[in-house]
């Protein structure tokens, strides 16, 4: 039996009460992984792998951010629409995301909301809307293993009003574990992620290296334990000093405007390294939203 199978029996077997599997949701802590630190040969021998190479081979270029050894890019596929894929860094395998459709959810879309969350050091990731444009609408818990999703739990989204805005918190802030109580609160696991400009978060350097594989002055690249990263077309002094565990302060500084819907790449976070004293700011990708 896999890991993840083993988490899921646990989940279910054990760990939700009886009666109470609609109140708990899968919590990110309770799908761990250990991070990669090799490079990745992207495979593009599919069909629909070669139609988004230029997509997969921005992702293949940065630094691992989800489930310890994928490489996650998101973009858009129509109104109110999200989709992507993931590549896995150990063998260069590519795994596409189903289309997440949020229009039904409208009303609890604020600049917090996010329609697929994930995570730098779980295998967990929440679809928040209508999969593949079938079925309910909602969050839907799935969990990584071998390159494949695995569907955890679904919890159903409710009518516009008050219940949705607190299906909302519950199930967003539910996955994070007792250290989320609330938008401002902040994860003694460096997992959570400033939303809006201006908002300061503690996490941790997760990983590091150029911006292109192998290709040291290509620039750089960083990622840390809340999932976000930084791409440089420069060598950055300060981030070729850092290493990887130091504790940084890390800000959202400026949010695109006018982007493609689903596509938010272009924010810039800045970071000082609490054991250096030393700072710098980066986008989260090398181009901007409706960019190649």
């Amino acid at each position: 039996m896999s890991r993840v199978a083993l988490a899921l029996v646990l989940f279910f077997g054990c760990c939700a009460p009886s009666g109470a599997l609609a109140q708990e949701v899968p919590k990110f802590t309770q799908f761990p992984a250990a991070i990669y630190r090799g490079g990745t040969r992207l495979n593009l021998s599919t069909p629909q792998a070669y139609s988004f190479r230029t997509r997969l081979r921005e992702a293949a270029s940065g630094p691992i951010n989800f489930g310890g050894h994928y490489q996650l890019a998101m973009w858009g596929c129509g109104t109110d629409c999200t989709t992507g894929a993931f590549i896995d860094a150990t063998t260069g395998r590519v795994t596409f995301l189903p289309t997440v459709n949020t229009y039904e959810m409208r009303d609890i879309i604020d600049d917090a909301f996010k329609p697929i969350e994930y995570r730098l050091r779980s295998r967990l990731i929440v679809f928040a809307g209508q999969l593949n444009e079938t079925g309910a609408s909602g969050w839907h818990f799935y969990a990584v293993d071998r390159g494949e999703l695995l569907h955890v739990l679904t919890k159903p989204y409710r009518a516009a009003g008050a219940d949705a805005k607190q299906d909302a918190r519950q199930a967003v802030q539910g996955s994070e574990g007792s250290a989320a109580s609330s938008k401002n609160s902040e994860s003694s696991e460096g997992n959570d992620v400033p939303r809006r400009v201006g908002q300061c978060v503690e996490t941790e350097i997760a990983s590091l290296g150029s911006r292109l594989e192998g290709v040291p002055d290509s620039g750089s690249a960083i990622s840390y334990a809340n999932g976000i990263v930084g791409v440089s077309y420069d060598v950055v002094e300060a981030v070729r000093r850092a290493q990887v565990g130091d504790k940084v302060t890390l800000c959202l500084v400026s949010v695109p405007s006018d982007c493609p819907k689903g596509d938010d790449r272009g924010k810039v976070y800045s970071a000082v390294n609490k054991r250096t004293g030393q700072g710098w700011s980066l986008p989260d990708a090398s181009h901007m939203c409706g960019g190649a």
